[in-house]
């Protein structure tokens, strides 16, 4: 496999190294060393851990600490940039870091169907809608594109990152944000009648809406999937579904599409490649497009 060149003179993302359960990522001007269970093979530079800033341990089934690497302790918060967009980095104790960096493998196909559109109908205002929406790392780009964008979340964290990213990008006001469980949201604006011309989901496996609501990926997918159909503007219109669920395969979630719109989607795995050119499973993406224009370039 080609071996990509590394640097750690630039403030974006990379995935260094991998190998031995764990994964060796750039965000930034930190590198830093986070488990990940799918990474049984060997490292390929094991000299390049040594720059290693800090260190994710779990110590329960899903929270954990960050031990420090170096001489100092990391910040409780950084700025990554990348390809002209800012994100705010926020390590928790679930080891997550306010950002998937997976999420921008499919921009360039969002954009390019938003693109067209502006094209064809230059008035006419794009709606999306971004459904746990986290930090905005799947939506950020999308806002630029000039498209109305509403952010739906039941996590105040979560919108307390997203509307930081908006902030360090000047974006502020550019999009909606509403705290709110996202099968409640979606069931109200069904029975209201509104469409969109995009949809984006990324669910987690297992969540709690603001005022307890139990949300499981295995139990509740197919009715997401139903209702944005329901939801999705018929012939001109794409949803981008992705997920981190373990045990749920692209070929299961093509399957759940093709029932409900009877028609092909695109269903594969979400990976990064580190610089040895290895691939690392990040998620899954299932990815379908209304318009009939598009059926034969962008599917």
């Amino acid at each position: 496999m080609p071996e990509r060149e590394y640097s750690i003179n630039d403030n974006g993302y990379r995935l260094i190294d991998t190998g031995n359960g764990r994964k060796l990522e750039q965000f930034g001007k930190y590198i830093l060393i986070r488990p990940i269970s799918t990474a049984i093979w060997r490292p390929a530079k094991p000299d390049l851990w040594k720059q290693a800033n800090a260190e994710f341990y779990r110590s329960g089934k899903d929270t954990g600490t960050w031990k420090t690497l170096g001489a100092k302790p990391l910040p409780p918060s950084w700025i990554l940039e990348h390809n002209g967009l800012k994100y705010n980095i926020e390590p928790n104790s679930f080891g997550n870091l306010a950002l998937f960096p997976e999420h921008w493998l499919y921009q360039t196909w969002i954009t390019r169907i938003i693109d067209t559109w502006k094209y064809q109908e230059p008035t006419r205002p794009i709606k999306i809608l971004n459904l746990f929406s986290y930090s905005g790392s799947n939506s950020l780009n999308t806002v630029t594109l000039g498209a109305e964008i509403t952010n739906v979340d039941s996590s105040k964290q979560s919108m307390h990152l997203l509307t930081r990213n908006l902030e360090i990008n000047g974006l502020t006001g550019k999009t909606r944000l509403i705290l709110e469980d996202a099968k409640k949201y979606m069931q109200r604006e069904i029975k209201r009648g509104n469409k969109f011309d995009g949809i984006m989901l990324d669910p987690p496996t297992f969540g709690r809406g603001p005022n307890g609501e139990v949300f499981k990926i295995e139990t509740d997918v197919n009715e997401l999937i139903d209702m944005c159909q329901q939801l999705a503007i018929p012939d001109r219109s794409f949803v981008v579904f992705t997920c981190h669920t373990p045990g749920l395969v692209p070929s299961t979630l093509q399957n759940l599409f093709f029932n409900t719109f009877n028609q092909p989607a695109k269903a594969e795995e979400l990976v990064l490649t580190d610089i040895a050119g290895r691939n690392l499973p990040a998620g899954i993406i299932t990815k379908i497009c209304l318009d009939k224009s598009y059926k034969e370039s962008v599917v």
